[in-house]
């Protein structure tokens, strides 16, 4: 689901960098999953999204800046490589390299008899922002209409 799907069908202003306060605490929307509200609290240090729905104890307020996350791979410690019932590589999203791994060890904890000093192990990479120009290049590739003054 998505931004539009809740805003239509519960009537609600929601879109990604809304402040909201959720149960007498305040926070921002960060993303949409499923019919739920992903939301970071202000003041929580390992930025963990909660999920709330769209209409139970939440105020919207207004727009604000979003936290800056970034999107990292995440690598299994190489003793669990074997296991395939979780992929080795995969994707989190975090502000800082330390609170990415932490969002990996929570998440592997849920598959995985973890334990504090497997959180040093897992190996965390930031995906590559891309570049102005490839950007630019894609849009080369569009036709643009004869009809437009520019």
């Amino acid at each position: 689901m998505s931004f539009d799907y809740i805003t239509k069908y519960y009537g609600v202003p929601a879109e990604r960098g809304r402040q909201v306060t959720c149960y007498g605490e305040r926070g921002v929307i960060v993303g949409a999953d499923g019919h739920y509200l992903l939301v970071v609290i202000d003041g929580d240090k390992s930025e963990q999204e909660r999920r709330y729905h769209p209409t139970d104890k939440v105020a919207y307020g207004d727009i604000v800046d979003v936290p800056a996350l970034r999107e990292w791979k995440c690598l299994l410690p190489r003793d669990r490589w074997d296991d395939w019932d979780h992929p080795a590589v995969f994707t989190v999203t975090a502000s800082t390299r330390s609170k990415a791994r932490y969002k990996a060890f929570l998440d592997l904890s849920d598959v995985y008899d973890l334990k504090g000093k497997d959180l040093t192990r897992i190996r965390v990479k930031a995906v590559p922002r891309p570049r102005q120009s490839e950007a630019m290049e894609s849009m080369r590739d569009v036709e643009l209409d004869s009809d437009l003054p520019f």
